[in-house]
């Protein structure tokens, strides 16, 4: 064999392609090479070398938890609490009419009618305080006084 090929399979060098099939074609003629990989002896660990490498693990005790398990609580705990909170409040508004068919109760008519009242009671509360003039002060200050005519177009 090659002395190139020794060395580098002494320091487990990688092997080009060209060495390769001269390394297999070496190990390939050899009938003693492989007669004596093949009665090498299976070895299979015995029950009592399990049995201890068992103990030893136990004793070294169960992988500890990552740092990061406490991180992720420390995040969740005030993420859930601003959603429970914000659920109770979207939870306890008061509800508003979706449309104006929900609003008005009553008819256009008897709210024309409603309104229309409220008004005349407060203009007899008005004139019963306070004297209504029928007139316009003027830039002068000269009071004009409206005549009934006046009064009907509005």
């Amino acid at each position: 064999m090659n002395p190139e090929l020794l060395k580098k399979l002494a320091e487990e060098a990688p092997l080009s392609p060209a060495e390769q099939a001269e390394l297999d074609a070496a190990l390939g003629g050899s009938a003693a090479f492989s007669s004596a990989v093949r009665d090498l002896p299976t070895e299979e660990p015995s029950m009592v070398w399990r049995s201890e490498l068992n103990e030893k693990l136990a004793a070294i005790g169960a992988p500890s938890k990552s740092k990061l398990s406490g991180f992720w609580w420390k995040l969740a705990a005030p993420v859930a609490a601003t959603a429970i909170i914000g659920a109770a409040f979207l939870m306890n508004r008061p509800e508003v009419a979706s449309s104006p068919a929900g609003i008005a109760s009553a008819s256009v008519e008897e709210e024309i009618w409603g309104t229309h009242l409220e008004m005349a009671s407060a203009m007899d509360v008005a004139e019963s305080y306070a004297p209504v003039k029928n007139g316009v002060e003027t830039p002068t200050g000269e009071w004009i006084e409206w005549s009934s005519t006046d009064l009907e177009s509005f």
